[in-house]
């Protein structure tokens, strides 16, 4: 009885009782780690110390943020390109339609229900496969490069500054068996899903041989486009740091890289996700930057260019979209 109750009552518990009780702790420990800081600068001295190159601030920004996802669209197209050619503007779309469904999902699960959108049918399992592959070969990339970085950090700088005593030699044995295991299903994905296909462990037959699909040639080139899209995400974080007159170096780069490994393999929802950035922000760059208040403003700040606005464009776009099949005009 208890158990149907609740299967009932679920969604009004979570979003009634559940979310804001923990929107609550989040918020109310980022403030008082905020006020119980003597070193924290104010609002004011933070915006006086972009105000002279704001504009040029805020156009770099965008500008790195277009291109993170003119790479997310080169990438869904060649995906689809496998199954069903599209078009840059339509990959475009089903790439923001991707960060809408993500936006409300938890884990960003929901985002291959954006890119499948514009697919037909018959391709939506093959599209869910590929959507889920391509989310795979952007997680082993953060892997390796963020196991990289934490391994650099272990070996250079002091352990007690995470209070952590550790020994290196488990550290690289364990990344290393992670990273291989990683890379085999990178590697074999299509076989392995050919295998369970043909052992009928699916339901629906998503394919009689994926393995043709994409030949090493194209996991490769796929893999590059993952890491340039790496790549221009660390270039938004070095920016801001650098407009902010603070020494980029080796140290602070591998920060930022396991942050990016941490905030990968950390479980995110809606609203939860801008704080749980923002405190794992205090806990990884706490010990450069000195500046609480910087940290959760950056961390801000990337949020809403790289998931807020593209959430809200594929907002509008599927408004759009519903819009025009209500009046039976042609989606384009």
């Amino acid at each position: 009885m208890v158990i149907q109750f609740f299967k009932k009552y679920r969604k009004i518990f979570l979003n009634g009782v559940v979310l804001p009780i923990l929107i609550i702790y989040f918020g109310q420990n980022l403030y008082q780690q905020i006020k119980n800081d003597e070193r924290v600068d104010n609002l004011y001295h933070l915006y006086q110390q972009i105000k002279h190159i704001k504009f040029f601030f805020i156009s770099i920004l965008v500008f790195i943020a277009i291109l993170r996802f003119a790479i997310d669209t080169i990438v869904w197209k060649k995906l689809t390109n496998a199954f069903e050619p599209q078009c840059f503007s339509k990959s475009l779309k089903s790439v923001f339609l991707g960060e809408l469904f993500s936006f409300n999902t938890p884990l960003r699960a929901g985002n291959f229900i954006g890119k499948i959108y514009f697919l037909k049918k018959e391709n939506f399992i093959l599209g869910t496969f590929f959507t889920l592959y391509g989310n795979f070969v952007q997680k082993l990339i953060t892997f390796l490069i963020g196991f990289i970085a934490l391994t650099i950090f272990f070996n250079t700088m002091n352990q007690n500054l995470l209070n952590l005593n550790i020994n290196k030699f488990w550290i690289v044995l364990i990344g290393i068996l992670i990273f291989s295991i990683f890379f085999f299903v990178f590697y074999k994905a299509f076989y392995i899903m050919t295998l369970l296909n043909k052992w009928g462990l699916f339901k629906v037959n998503i394919a009689p041989n994926l393995e043709s699909y994409f030949n090493p040639i194209q996991k490769l080139n796929l893999m590059a486009l993952c890491l340039l899209r790496y790549v221009v995400i660390i270039e938004t974080y070095i920016f801001i740091f650098y407009c902010l007159n603070y020494e980029i170096n080796y140290y602070l780069i591998s920060l930022i890289c396991i942050f990016l490994l941490c905030l990968y393999f950390i479980p995110s929802f809606f609203v939860f996700d801008i704080l749980i950035r923002a405190e794992l922000g205090i806990l990884i760059f706490d010990h450069y930057i000195h500046n609480k208040l910087l940290i959760i403003a950056m961390c801000s700040l990337v949020w809403v260019l790289n998931i807020f606005f593209p959430a809200l464009i594929g907002f509008f776009i599927f408004i759009k979209i519903n819009y025009l099949k209500k009046y039976g005009k042609k989606i384009s």
